[in-house]
């Protein structure tokens, strides 16, 4: 019954429901007490472990507080767990016994604490993990690169720190979207990241990373169409090899390279034809804006502010009608 109105105490008598497989109740305003004002709110009871064969519990936008019940860890038959946009804290519990999960979404909670422990590594059919707008800390768990089936990992917005591990020839082709902004994360980028060819969204802005990339290492990233590296601590070498030919690069819709320490305009952008978005703002590029930037078809916004150029290669006219944003302060 998602999207329903509803209001008022969540039954705890449902946890009696032996045989209950799906609940269903997101964007609701339910609790487990008595209500106190028109903000209703309350938390999940510990006998929601009795319900052994419960497969879906869809719990998203319902005012629940509190923290998650550790009995949780007993659903071993859950495939789908939606509890995002509650006000849960606490920390994340142990499903290393719920091998069938195929999506865990807790993201846009109040959850502190590390993840290290909860038993990634046996759940084999993870598809999509989503714990962003937490206060999770501690080391990302490598055991997540290796999960066979998992595409989406978003981690954004908490306080991870340490360094990024990800194991040597990982399995995962299949992840497709990797996003860890706005964390604490530290020291270089290891070069078994590049191995995670499937993957077509990057965000590792507003980190604390440090050490240098070469360019040349994103024509890895086969079908990576999203870039985020702006504000991440990392300083990019944008002056690519001679064998590195333009063509080999990713076909992106956005790039964003803030504050990378670039001292060049990276020469591969003259042949992104399906470029939307551009940010290579407070930079140290010098010389001309050159005339291949205003010839990119699908651009739309385009920020080179904060960098040293020192005039145009030819005056900007005929501008592509699709471009919206020009920032060259």
């Amino acid at each position: 019954m998602p999207g329903c109105s509803l209001s008022g105490p969540f039954d705890a008598s449902l946890m009696s429901l032996a045989n209950l497989s799906v609940i269903q109740l997101g964007v609701n305003n339910l609790s487990t007490t008595m209500p106190r004002d028109v903000n209703i709110s309350g938390s999940l009871p510990d006998s929601i472990g009795n319900l052994r064969r419960l497969s879906r519990l869809d719990l998203n936008k319902c005012a629940l507080s509190g923290s998650i019940p550790s009995s949780m860890e007993n659903l071993s038959e859950l495939t789908y767990l939606d509890l995002s946009s509650n006000n849960l804290t606490g920390s994340v519990p142990k499903y290393g016994a719920s091998r069938n999960l195929t999506l865990i979404d807790l993201s846009h909670n109040a959850l502190t604490g590390q993840i290290a422990s909860v038993g990634w590594e046996d759940l084999l059919n993870l598809e999509s993990l989503h714990l962003q707008d937490n206060a999770l800390g501690g080391d990302i768990p490598p055991a997540l690169f290796t999960l066979p089936r998992l595409r989406m990992i978003l981690l954004s917005e908490n306080r991870f720190n340490g360094q990024l591990i990800i194991y040597p020839n990982v399995s995962s082709y299949q992840l497709h979207m990797l996003d860890l902004h706005r964390n604490q994360l530290q020291g270089s980028i290891p070069a078994s990241m590049f191995e995670l060819r499937g993957l077509a969204y990057l965000s590792l802005s507003s980190n604390n990373f440090s050490g240098s990339m070469n360019i040349d290492a994103l024509q890895k990233f086969e079908n990576l169409t999203y870039l985020d590296l702006s504000y991440s601590g990392l300083s990019i070498n944008a002056v690519a090899s001679a064998s590195a030919a333009a063509s080999y690069f990713p076909d992106f819709f956005s790039i964003k390279l803030a504050s990378c320490q670039m001292r060049t305009l990276p020469q591969f952008l003259a042949n992104q034809s399906n470029l939307v978005y551009l940010d290579l703002s407070y930079n140290y590029i010098q010389g001309e804006i050159p005339r291949w930037i205003w010839t990119l078809e699908c651009l739309q916004y385009l920020n080179l502010s904060s960098n040293f150029f020192e005039g145009f290669e030819t005056p900007p006219r005929n501008l592509t009608p699709a471009l919206s944003v020009i920032d060259l302060h």
